[in-house]
């Protein structure tokens, strides 16, 4: 028997770490049973609890046994025993359950902390509502230099181990509760198998095992019941840690988002630190350079006084602190007085303040003007604009020489956009050229909403301000690794590894960007640049080396594709958004399944065309969204570069790309320029040559228009000035503001160069009574505007006008190299370029005629007809035409009044001069007046009438001819 019980799961352990519960029909219930109970029952028991294959053999003894013998007190007994022994077999079931519990609890309390015996839920609750409560503190809202990093950190570490240990515990929770589901599993078959094989041996018995089939049956229904409570137990607890894991879930990413948003942070942090430290080292750098300069300056001052024989050193400290500063601003063309010169809002403007010693320099000895008539002297280097009106230095003794040096500050307008890749650099004529000098910004607090760039001047000259893309001149050693870092992009950088230079080189370094809009523009006017995705700017380098021992590693900002651009705005716009929204609880499952539908009709009804005559888009899909465009995300890079004036590309260059926007590459010969161009795959070599060479020339170009205005109260005062597209609207509102409202509109878009020569002229019936400049140079900062009066060329022309109007004309003027053929080799380069001209545009003005008396208008004669006797006069016209309806227009077609006088009185009335009725009295007498004097009228306007369908009025006009020749006929008579 007990062999037997074991071999169908009695006592085996199922691998969950519980031992099955031993069958219903055990020993313990014989033992409680009487002798012939016993007798009778082991044997079914030994059958029940046989191999499954000894099942029919068992059914056949029991129909051939057939006791009927057993009483009704033997069944209640039995009954009685059965319940007991479930009993017992149930408590030795959980004793052995806990037993095999325990070790697992000592095994799971190893691997973690926590674990369902000693978790406390409502611990963690709490300990969740303080976390919100400190993370809620206004501290960790508002970033700042004193955010508490430290504290967050701590705080985010203490949220991951709670949700750490509430995870352990859910997943020990669920994992106990499947292996109480399964063991109850295993007892709910044995239990079935069992009493399932008593009920088919005892159905064959006497009326005894009969009652014994009824009461194995209630007891099986109650242990089903049993089994059913314990299964929707074990469901609800399956739930229950299904929700509490979900929680577990939904804490774990609060505290993924809490730990980014501690990175995000702590690296802004980092970067307002570096970026306060940078800050300071160039602030710092900044007051030791001044103070250089400035020990620099004492030193020669005290040099020069050592020389003349000055005072003693502590006097001439104190002289140089005293430093007079003036500002020797004059008028235009003026040497006299310090007034300063006006600008075209007629304010007036500080031309430069000069400071020198005391003793050797005074504002009487320094005139300083505005040099109009010298701006065609300027020459221009590619990519230099002027910033600053030309100063010409005089003084009152004729003498260019100066005491002592001069620090003169010309202020200029480089904006702070501008201010980021340029630098102002002071220039000064020396002997027909024009000379950089050393160059310095300073402020004045007098001056503070103006900048101004200060060198040292030592002889009288000419001096402007020119920007520059910002130059870096770097010392290099070669027996030691140096890393050269770009003063516009940091991104730009060149690392030299040792022993990389032959001797000590002087390095120059000028990057010239190339920012996106650039490069859309230039794609748009230029027919080559379609192909161009993305541009570096362009870097040029001076060496005076001719070769490297070792590459040279180049690190460059290039920009991305842009459809890798919009593809990376829209993952990280998607990213925000579900940051700002955290996710919805999933829907059912048959909501989930409509929205499928829809989004597939959806779909569905985009890419189907419209129509039947559509054709269908093309789509492809960037990050959930359709778009119609031809992006490729594919594309190459291409490194070109100029050498010896030429430029070249190097196909083999092995270009990495080390960010989305930064590529590296290795130097190894020294250029005098390169890019890094990005493009579509099917761009060959000359193309990217041809779009190189194009974008360098388009970097080079101004876009501007041109633009006339006229005063309003006085038309003959006009103000012409050349802006760029860009200022436009500044423009016009700024001459608004001065009086000049009218005027023609803005020239079309025109090409041109900074430092390019525009003549002005004039054409049509207009000329300039004013002496104004015979052309103007065009200067991208500084306005380029002249102001003139214009009046008629000849005052008897265009008389049918009631303006006079003419063109103003502008047209470039340019160098171009000579077609007839090279001259020598020693000739200037002058000698061999020829002056070209080209038109740019021409806007038309008017001029009122003020001078001229207006002609009176005319009176118009009245229309009458001849008196006479006939039938036809004037009452009988005015008669028809207060008759005549619409259709006296077919009367005029059948007596031959000419169309266009028929059209002439229509419009008559509809400008309101005529009434209908005159209209018709108008088109009657234009016919009598130019009818023969021969003509039958009455016939021909009652056949007129007639074919108008106007019979009653025809009918009038005869009797009114019968009448008239009646009374003619009996005036005759009585004469006779």
């Amino acid at each position: 028997m007990p062999s037997e019980t074991k071999g169908h799961g009695g006592s085996t352990n199922h691998g969950h770490g519980h031992k099955s519960p031993p069958d219903v029909d055990s020993s313990s219930s014989n033992k409680k049973a009487g002798k012939a109970q016993t007798k009778k029952t082991k044997p079914k028991d030994k059958r029940v609890i046989s191999k499954p294959e000894d099942d029919r053999t068992s059914v056949a003894s029991n129909d051939s046994a057939g006791d009927q013998s057993r009483d009704e007190p033997a069944k209640e007994k039995t009954r009685n025993e059965i319940a007991v022994d479930a009993n017992v077999n149930g408590r030795d079931f959980n004793q052995d359950n806990e037993h095999e519990t325990k070790p697992s609890e000592k095994r799971d309390f190893k691997k973690s902390n926590v674990t369902p015996a000693n978790f406390n839920v409502r611990e963690f609750n709490t300990n969740m509502s303080e976390f919100i409560k400190t993370l809620d503190d206004p501290r960790y809202s508002q970033v700042d230099g004193e955010y508490p990093v430290g504290e967050l950190v701590s705080v985010v570490q203490m949220v991951t181990k709670s949700v750490n240990d509430y995870r352990t515990h859910t997943s020990d929770t669920q994992s106990q509760l499947e292996h109480l589901r399964d063991a109850m599993k295993t007892i709910r078959e044995h239990l079935h198998f069992s009493v399932t094989r008593q009920a088919m041996d005892l159905r064959t018995d006497d009326e005894h095992q009969s009652q014994e089939v009824r009461d194995l049956k209630v007891k099986l229904a109650e242990l089903n019941a049993a089994l059913a409570q314990a299964n929707a137990d074990v469901t609800e607890a399956l739930k229950l840690a299904a929700e509490t894991q979900s929680t577990a879930i939904k804490a774990n990413i609060a505290a993924e988002k809490a730990r980014e948003e501690t990175r995000r942070i702590q690296e802004e942090v980092e970067t307002r630190e570096k970026a306060e430290q940078r800050r300071k080292e160039e602030e710092k750098r900044r007051q030791v350079e001044q103070k250089r300069l400035k020990e620099e300056e004492a030193k020669r001052v005290r040099e020069r006084m050592e020389e003349t024989g000055s005072p003693a050193v502590g006097e001439k400290q104190s002289a140089l602190r005293e430093l007079v500063t003036c500002s020797v601003s004059t008028s235009p063309g003026s040497n006299r007085g310090f007034s300063g010169h006006t600008n075209e809002d007629g304010e007036t403007e500080v031309t430069c303040i000069a400071r020198g010693h005391p003793g050797s320099f005074d504002q009487q000895n320094l005139t300083a003007r505005v040099a109009v008539d010298l701006e065609s002297t300027v020459t221009y280097l590619p990519h230099e604009e002027l910033i600053s009106h030309v100063v010409d230095l005089t003084s009152h003794n004729g003498t260019d020489e100066l005491k002592s040096p001069v620090y003169v500050a010309i202020p200029h307008v480089l904006s702070r956009t501008g201010a980021q890749s340029r630098e102002a650099v002071v220039k000064a004529m020396v002997k027909g050229e024009w000379k950089d000098l050393p160059t310095r910004d300073v402020t004045f607090d007098t001056h503070k909403d103006t900048k101004f760039a200060q060198a040292e001047v030592r002889h009288l000259t000419t001096l402007i301000v020119m920007s520059r893309f910002k130059r870096d001149y770097v010392t290099l050693a070669p027996n030691k690794s140096q890393k050269v870092t770009s003063s516009f992009d940091q991104r730009i950088t060149l690392t030299i590894d040792r022993d990389t230079l032959v001797k000590k080189e002087h390095f120059l370094l000028q990057v010239q960007p190339v920012d996106s809009a650039t490069v859309q523009d230039f794609r748009t006017r230029q027919p080559n640049g379609k192909s161009l995705l993305a541009s570096s700017a362009f870097v040029y380098t001076q060496w005076e080396v001719t070769s490297f021992k070792k590459p040279i590693q180049v690190t460059l900002p290039c920009p991305p594709n842009p459809a890798k651009a919009k593809k990376m705005a829209l993952a990280r716009k998607l990213k925000e958004e579900k940051m700002k929204n955290p996710a919805k609880p999933p829907l059912p499952i048959e909501e989930q399944e409509k929205e499928k539908e829809k989004e597939k009709k959806r779909m569905q009804e985009y890419v189907e065309p419209s129509s039947d005559s559509s054709p269908a888009k093309v789509s492809k899909w960037y990050m959930g969204d359709y778009a119609n465009t031809d992006d490729d995300e594919t594309d190459n890079l291409h490194f070109v570069y100029m050498q010896a004036g030429r430029w070249c590309i190097q196909p083999d260059m092995a270009i990495k790309q080390v960010k989305v926007d930064v590529v590296s590459f290795s130097l190894d010969f020294p250029v005098e320029r390169f890019i890094v161009l990005r493009t579509r795959t099917t761009t060959n070599d000359d193309a990217i040559m041809s779009m190189v060479i194009s974008l360098n020339e388009y970097l080079g170009k101004r876009f501007v228009e041109a633009v006339v205005r006229q005063k309003t109260e006085n038309p003959y005062e006009v103000a012409l000035q050349v802006t760029p597209v860009s200022r436009l609207d500044a423009v016009v509102k700024q001459l608004a503001q001065h009086g000049f409202e009218s005027g023609p509109a803005p020239s079309h878009v025109i090409c041109l160069h900074e430092g390019d020569i525009i003549e002005v002229g004039f054409s049509g019936n207009i000329e300039c009574k004013d002496e104004i400049p015979s052309h103007l140079i065009y200067k991208s900062n500084v306005p380029t505007v002249t102001f003139f009066t214009v009046k008629e060329e000849n005052k008897f022309r265009q008389k049918e006008h009631d303006v006079y109007s003419g063109l103003i004309c502008l047209t470039r003027k340019y160098l171009q190299p000579s077609q007839k053929g090279k001259k020598g080799q020693g000739q200037d380069d002058s000698d061999q370029k020829e002056w070209k001209q080209e038109r740019l545009c021409a806007l038309q003005i008017n001029i009122p005629k003020y001078h001229i008396t207006p002609s009176t208008e005319p009176v118009k004669a009245p229309v009458v007809i001849p008196e006479t006797d006939g039938p036809v006069d004037r009452e009988l016209l005015m008669t028809i035409a207060e008759q005549l309806g619409d259709e006296w227009k077919k009367v005029a077609h059948y007596l031959g009044v000419h169309r266009a006088r028929v059209q002439a009185i229509a419009r008559n009335v509809a400008v309101g001069e005529r009434s209908d009725r005159e209209a018709k009295y108008d088109m009657l007498v234009t016919w009598i007046k130019g009818a023969a004097k021969a003509l039958d009228k009455v016939s021909a306007l009652s056949s007129a009438l007639t074919n108008s369908d106007r019979n009653d009025l025809a009918e009038t006009v005869r009797d009114r001819g019968r009448e008239v020749t009646e009374l003619r006929h009996g005036q005759l008579t009585a004469v006779r």
